[in-house]
């Protein structure tokens, strides 16, 4: 780029071109160009978060991440997750990076409102309610349980359909889902916990997707900005579901000493500055168990395809 240039935004058509490439990379000579730009747009999209980040306030309170326990992840952590890691407790726990996590909410939200028919798949028990009333909301389509075999690539099959996005709870435990829309060349959003795999989803929250309540937040903050773009709503108070519309609890603050310790010790997880996050992925780093090796084959379709 010459000085002196401002650089442009990649045109939209990225946003809706398969993305699902074989192996991870352009599936013929034809789609290098595309697969080209896609490196280029996640380097764009990566400038431009770091840029407004920390200009922007956070979708939820702290404290409510906190609650819901959206920021606590597994003792194994995959090499592609480790960067949305804080740090690593003392019992091995991975601890997620709220700023990092709010900001995919947003992008994730912005990506889901330029599709009409979106499917939202979870064979998840806990996350059965949240993700009829998302759907409820949205006015997309839900699947609770099991997911037939064919659904999206059967059309004989009486529950076939044929989606413009699918959205998983867990990549693992959907995985017939998301075996099915990358034969299709469907693009994937995916709920993401440290143990998850990246390989052939499209765009990953990083979350608990095991807890009720992390399950919860996220797709009620989702619904939430969802509406916000489309103009459905104008601002947050005129969102008239709470988290327990969703199926959750309502997020009571900590209690007791060793809740309150724990809030304490990981109150600072949202760090607000860049050097905060770079701090924090560097301890992940430094504590990845032998899984970051193997995850170095790891992808996400996002950056890949």
């Amino acid at each position: 780029m010459r000085p002196g240039r401002a650089r442009r935004p990649l045109p939209d058509f990225l946003f809706i071109c398969p993305i699902n490439y074989p192996m991870g990379g352009p599936a013929d000579g034809q789609d290098k160009h595309i697969y080209a730009m896609r490196l280029k747009y996640k380097e764009f999209m990566h400038n431009k978060e770091e840029g407004e980040g920390a200009q922007q306030g956070m979708l939820a309170e702290r404290t409510d991440y906190l609650s819901a326990g959206v920021h606590i992840g597994m003792k194994s952590c995959t090499g592609y997750m480790r960067q949305f890691v804080y740090k690593v407790r003392d019992d091995g726990l991975s601890v997620f990076n709220l700023r990092k996590v709010d900001r995919r909410i947003r992008t994730a939200a912005a990506f889901m409102s330029r599709f009409n028919g979106i499917l939202i798949v979870s064979r998840k028990s806990n996350a059965d309610e949240a993700i009829t009333k998302f759907a409820e909301i949205v006015g997309c389509r839900s699947v609770a349980g099991r997911f037939s075999p064919g659904t999206l690539t059967n059309p004989s099959y009486r529950d076939f359909f044929e989606p413009d996005l699918i959205v998983v709870i867990d990549p693992l435990v959907d995985e017939q889902a998301v075996k099915e829309a990358k034969k299709k060349r469907i693009p994937v959003i995916a709920l993401c916990d440290t143990f998850n795999e990246a390989k052939d989803v499209d765009l990953l929250i990083p979350v608990n997707n095991n807890g009720k309540k992390a399950i919860a937040l996220m797709l009620m903050l989702l619904s939430r900005e969802m509406l916000k773009i489309k103009g459905t709503i104008k601002k947050d108070s005129e969102f008239a579901y709470k988290i327990e519309d969703f199926g959750a609890e309502s997020l009571a603050p900590p209690e007791g000493k060793a809740t309150q310790a724990e809030g304490a010790e990981e109150a600072d997880v949202a760090g607000t500055t860049q050097a905060d996050e770079a701090a924090g992925t560097t301890q992940a780093d430094e504590t990845e168990d032998s899984a970051g090796a193997a995850g170095a084959a790891e992808k996400e379709g996002e950056a890949q395809g």
